[in-house]
């Protein structure tokens, strides 16, 4: 009977212990998962966005610049009156056609007109005369003939009249076009070239080559081009430091003065295929130019803490139809938030929706993560 006991006992206990471990079991497996799991890393919006560089690149261009062709059509070119290096002011004499046609052309006018001028002169004359007649006729019968003569030479005094007009007006634009023969500067600037080869240019279109090249004294600018998901982030009134490969050592600052609205015409590629990436154009100011000439390449590291945007690695943002989402921490655990998003690029993707600085976003879900994780840190 003893024995019976000892048996039932020992199977009660066995079960206990069985029950036993199977309760601490899911416990044991969870917590083994945690250790092995990866670390959750999250941070905060305001960490996001100051940790943001963009780096990018353009050349250096003076401010404002203009090239100047031969015109063959206005004559050959005279006398260049610039050379190489020279400094000039708006409305200096840069080069001069000659174009005899023209000046001959001009006095032809100068005769008509001062013929014009005598020939009104004498009508007036002869008018004046013929009215001193009428006053003085000794009958009607004269006064009417002369009348009639005074008719005629109003009629003549107003076609010279005409003649005289017309051939002023045609002087005035024969002037113009010999005004236009001299070409001059339209800014303040300096002879960045001259091409002394072009000058004997001939027929329409024939020059190939600016005949001389100003470029202005403006402090030089920064140009260049933009992806979209540089576009999103970088903005005018942002700051950067600029280094060159050719002068190692140097940095120069400057501000971002412009991003255009619209992207550049598509561009063709290496095998005639245009390119489907949008590129926007940027214009940086810089602040000094020391041993800088234009043509250099910059490489721009673009300071873009002050944009509300900000970049996430793609994975950090769930998808769902049109519908963009983020895990972000609330009371220590995960919870879904809306985002708005801009371009992916380089495995980043763009937040532009405003979010408070102090919300932090968990930056490696995995397709186990869920909403009210607790979050581990």
């Amino acid at each position: 009977m003893k024995k019976k006991r000892w048996i039932i006992g020992g199977i009660i206990a066995v079960a206990v212990v069985l029950v036993g471990a199977m309760m601490l079991l899911p416990g044991l497996l969870s917590a083994g998962q945690a250790a092995n799991a990866a670390p959750m890393e999250i941070q905060s919006v305001a960490s996001l966005r100051s940790a943001q560089r963009q780096l990018i690149s353009g050349a250096v261009h003076p401010a404002e610049s203009e090239n100047f062709y031969v015109d063959a059509t206005k004559g050959k070119v005279s006398e260049i009156k610039v050379v190489q290096g020279a400094q000039v002011k708006k409305d200096d004499e840069l080069y001069a056609y000659a174009n005899p046609a023209l000046t001959t052309q001009l006095e032809k006018l100068r005769i008509q007109y001062d013929s014009a001028v005598k020939r009104e002169g004498r009508l007036e004359t002869q008018l004046a005369n013929l009215n001193r007649d009428i006053r003085n006729a000794p009958t009607t019968e004269v006064a009417d003939q002369l009348k009639d003569q005074r008719e005629q030479l109003r009629e003549q005094l107003d076609g010279v009249r005409t003649e005289q007009r017309l051939a002023s007006l045609d002087i005035e634009e024969t002037r113009d076009q010999i005004a236009a023969l001299t070409v001059r500067a339209n800014f303040d600037g300096i002879v960045e070239m001259v091409n002394e080869d072009e000058r004997n240019a001939v027929g329409q279109g024939a020059a190939t080559k600016p005949l001389i090249r100003l470029v202005s004294n403006l402090p030089y600018e920064i140009r260049g081009t933009l992806s979209e998901l540089q576009r999103a982030q970088i903005k005018p009134d942002q700051t950067f430091t600029a280094t060159s490969k050719a002068l190692p050592g140097q940095r120069w600052r400057g501000t971002i003065s412009y991003v255009s609205t619209f992207p550049k015409e598509a561009a063709s590629g290496s095998q005639g295929v245009e390119s489907t990436q949008a590129q926007y154009e940027f214009v940086g100011k810089l602040e000094t130019q020391e041993n800088l000439v234009p043509g250099t390449t910059l490489f721009l590291e673009i300071n873009v803490s002050g944009s509300d945007a900000f970049t996430v690695p793609s994975g950090a943002v769930l998808r769902d139809g049109a519908s963009s989402q983020v895990f972000v921490v609330e009371n220590n655990k995960l919870k879904k938030q809306s985002v708005t998003t801009g371009p992916d690029e380089g495995g980043e993707t763009t937040i532009t929706s405003p979010m408070d600085d102090k919300t932090e976003i968990l930056l490696n879900p995995t397709p186990e993560t869920a909403e009210g994780t607790d979050v581990i840190r």
